[in-house]
């Protein structure tokens, strides 16, 4: 039995994909979402909070001595800093990116894209991942489950 979440599609994959997509929909069928000028500050806001987030998770996951890689196994259970408000920062960050690359394109195409990203990180990367964190860390886990959100 191998020591990892059995991850079947690698997370930025998810992203990537849903994104083209969305790209050539909005290609095709350009929908626009709003005035510009509002949108573009939200998109960059969120894209500058999706840097930011996932530099709070590779800081606290190195502080830690443990993968980043769903690959590899995970031998520490990560609580602290960014971890303390949400259980899946480095995906919220995936998401977020989405959604602010939406914003600035001005594309309702992308914007439904972005949320097929997180439902798809959800079912395909981040179920597996909490069954698995589960099974290793046990009560600990539990503890950890059940105070801080999956998201936010």
């Amino acid at each position: 039995m191998s020591d990892n979440a059995k991850v079947s599609v690698l997370p930025p994959v998810i992203p990537v994909v849903a994104m083209l997509f969305g790209g050539a929909v909005h290609w095709m069928y350009p929908v626009r979402l709003g005035p510009t000028e509002v949108l573009v500050p939200v998109g960059i806001i969120l894209v500058v909070c999706s840097i930011v987030v996932v530099a709070m998770a590779v800081r606290e996951i190195s502080k830690a001595k443990t993968a980043f890689d769903v690959r590899d196994p995970t031998t520490n259970l990560i609580t602290s800093g960014i971890f303390g408000f949400s259980r899946n920062p480095t995906y919220l960050s995936m998401v977020m990116l989405c959604f602010g690359i939406a914003m600035i394109a001005n594309s309702l195409p992308l914007l439904l894209a972005a949320v097929m990203v997180g439902s798809g990180l959800c079912l395909l990367v981040i179920r597996k991942e909490e069954a698995y964190l589960q099974r290793k860390f046990a009560d600990q886990y539990t503890t950890y489950f059940q105070s801080v959100r999956r998201w936010l």
